[in-house]
């Protein structure tokens, strides 16, 4: 609701503009994931986010978002994320 009270839909399409441009499609991971999480999906996202050097996990699921941050990478939520992009625009 903050955020809905100052982004334009000119604001959120520019901002989707951003991330469609710099979006990297992650190769399949085949070798054995290490354990971050109880549900082995969330291990395979934190897994290619780790490959991928990734600063940022974007997700709105409650178990990754309890990590907080693996080497590195910072789990947060989108509304999170789109205040990081905003800030450093």
């Amino acid at each position: 609701p903050h955020l809905s009270a100052r982004l334009t839909y000119q604001d959120i399409e520019s901002y989707l503009d951003l991330v469609r441009q710099n979006v990297t499609v992650p190769p399949s991971l085949a070798e054995d994931l290490a354990r971050f999480d109880r549900e082995p999906d969330d291990d395979t996202l934190i897994a290619y986010a780790l490959v991928h050097e990734c600063d940022y996990l974007v997700t709105d699921d409650r178990d990754l978002l309890v990590i907080g941050q693996v080497r590195g990478v910072h789990v947060v939520q989108p509304v999170e994320f789109l205040e990081v992009v905003l800030n450093t625009v």
